[in-house]
């Protein structure tokens, strides 16, 4: 991964954020899943909000890791 860091904090409260709330967010719009599919969903945002900041050697990996975990 290649990310200044001046952003890291930024970018890990962002995963955090997304690793805590995204299922009090489909409760709100109104998306009913099982736990499993909400925690692979969990998986599949924060993996896509690591890509930006992947190498591109490591793009197709992280990409295909992101790809299995989608419900």
């Amino acid at each position: 991964m290649v990310i200044e860091e001046r952003e890291i904090e930024v970018v890990s409260r962002n995963l955090a954020v997304i690793a805590l709330f995204s299922e009090r967010f489909d409760s709100l719009v109104e998306r009913d899943c099982s736990a499993e599919d909400s925690a692979l969903r969990v998986a599949t945002s924060v993996l896509n909000g690591l890509k930006p900041y992947v190498v591109k050697a490591a793009a197709a990996e992280l990409d295909e890791l992101a790809t299995h975990y989608e419900t």
